[in-house]
This record gives C-alpha cells, sequence and structure tokens, in this order.
C-alpha cells in the first residue's frame, strides 16, 4: 500500500510537471517565434518605422543623417513615472471579430535622440503564420498624423468598439426613428 500511494503521487508530479513544460512551450512560442505574435509584430513594425524616411525626418533627423543610415529607434511599451522603471510591456488587445478572426491592437513609443512618437496598429491575423497589418500610425507631437500602412479610415476595431458608432450609443439606438 506503501509503494503504491508513492507511485500515485510520483505519477501525479509527474504528468502536472508535463503539463506545466507543456503550457510553457506553448505560450513561449506563440509569442516569441510565431510571426503574428506581439514580439514580432512590435519588432517588425519598428524595424519598418526606422527604414522609413517620413517616419525618421517626424523623429527629427536630417536628410543627412537619414541618407547615412544605421539609425537606431529606442521603442518601449509606456511612459514611466520614474526614472527606475524599465522594460513596461507594450500595450496589446486581441480579440475575435465578427469576421471570426483575431484583432489585435498595439500601441508603443519610439524615441529618437529628439522627440518621442507614439505608434498606432491593428493586425488581423490571417492563420498561424500570416498576419495583415491594417493600420500602421506614427503621431509627433507638433505634426500631423503619419500613415506608413492604411489610412484615415475607420479601422474594424474603431467601427465596431466605439460606443458612439453608428448603431448608436452603447448598441442602442436612442431617439425617434429616421428613415
Amino acid at each position: 500500500v506503501k509503494a503504491g500511494s508513492r507511485l500515485l503521487l510520483s505519477s501525479w508530479l509527474i504528468i502536472i510537471a508535463a503539463g506545466a513544460t507543456l503550457v510553457t512551450s506553448y505560450l513561449v512560442a506563440t509569442e516569441i517565434f510565431s510571426p503574428s505574435g506581439e514580439t514580432s509584430t512590435f519588432n517588425r513594425v519598428v524595424n519598418m518605422i526606422e527604414k522609413d524616411e517620413n517616419c525618421l525626418r517626424l523623429l527629427g533627423y536630417s536628410d543627412s543623417e537619414i541618407e547615412q543610415g544605421g539609425i537606431r529607434l529606442k521603442a518601449y511599451g509606456g511612459m514611466s513615472p520614474d526614472l527606475w522603471t524599465r522594460n513596461i510591456p507594450v500595450q496589446a488587445t486581441k480579440f475575435s471579430g465578427k469576421d471570426q478572426k483575431e484583432h489585435m491592437i498595439m500601441r508603443f513609443f519610439v524615441e529618437s535622440n529628439r522627440t518621442v512618437g507614439v505608434v498606432n496598429l491593428e493586425a488581423i491575423e490571417e492563420n498561424f503564420i500570416n498576419q495583415e497589418l491594417v493600420y500602421v500610425t506614427i503621431d509627433v507631437k507638433g505634426h500631423n498624423r503619419h500613415y506608413l500602412i492604411g489610412g484615415p479610415h475607420l479601422s474594424y476595431a474603431q467601427k465596431n468598439l466605439n460606443p458612439f458608432s453608428s448603431q448608436g450609443f452603447l448598441g442602442v439606438k436612442w431617439g425617434s426613428k429616421k428613415d
């Protein structure tokens, strides 16, 4: 009886450890190595910004600096209230749309030696490998919004998550019916 209970306990311990290992491996694979994960999307968009001449001009670089190349920007998730806090995660929200595809909205900051820009994007995951960027914008104080991808149209998220949309306030149409 004593040996049987030890075998049962150690078997359950091995099963729980194997399950925890599988869950951890899945999370690492989907977030870091997946092309549609938050980390991969973040890195891809930062590289796009570093290669876009208009973005670099908005961030305060001169034409001669842009021609020399090799410009590296600081990119991070959020502003910190103090100088000692680092590595604030990127703000990203994932949700399933009415089209049964996974949508991701992300916001992060890019910083040059001269100024800071706010990057907003929306991506739609077509499948585990393919991801389509709907729009990528950069906002720098004192300049107009610059669209790297997409345009000033309403995205899926802006249309469907806006409480003041054409569907009425919070999805309820108030007032008289207009034909």
